[in-house]
């Protein structure tokens, strides 16, 4: 008897519910398009696949980090924009959140957010959510320290993390430069 012939396809639909995606292990919401692909044998075509996993469209995750830890999970759920002004209580405006890190190899970083991001944290209807935020910035600095420190004196792996802060650098736009006016003269 010949080994049953194992068919392969990959369709972009809609998704139906909401599935998990295999590359990245993140969400894939119901409505969005995905990449859903199948093994079924050969003749079987309009019988249960045997298996099938789905796919965001632009995942970009490679496929050696899809069990990496989420590490700014928190970070990412802050709001894009300003909370209307009249939502935004008249004791919290101007605070501004502080953090400090302290590695031994290192030393310590302490800084302060600014007064817009504190505002949207504390706009945020979960009372811990400025507290959990503040604890990605934290752990985030911390690996920095700890790479920083780790790379010295060893070129390729200082060349390594040149390359990881190249692609974050890739990530964030540029800052709003201000040109000085200049003097018709």
């Amino acid at each position: 008897m010949k080994p049953p012939i194992l068919i392969w396809t990959a369709t972009v639909r809609a998704a139906r519910r909401n599935y998990r995606c295999k590359n990245c292990q993140d969400l894939i919401p119901k409505g969005s398009p995905y990449e859903r692909r199948i093994v079924r044998i050969g003749s079987w075509k309009f019988h249960d696949p045997l298996q099938h996993w789905c796919f965001h469209l632009d995942c970009e995750a490679p496929w050696w980090h899809a069990d990496a830890p989420r590490r700014l999970m928190n970070l990412g759920q802050v709001p894009r924009r300003l909370p209307p002004k009249d939502n935004i209580e008249d004791r919290l405006a101007g605070t501004t959140l502080g953090f400090e890190v302290t590695h031994p190899g290192f030393g310590t970083i302490v800084g302060r957010l600014t007064e817009s991001f504190t505002s949207k944290l504390l706009y945020s209807k979960r009372p811990q959510f400025p507290a959990s935020v503040a604890v990605d910035i934290e752990q985030s600095l911390a690996l920095f320290m700890h790479a920083l420190v780790s790379v010295a004196g060893k070129p390729k792996e200082a060349l390594k993390l040149s390359h990881a802060l190249n692609d974050i650098a890739a990530l964030v736009p540029p800052p709003n430069t201000v040109v000085p006016p200049t003097k018709a003269g």
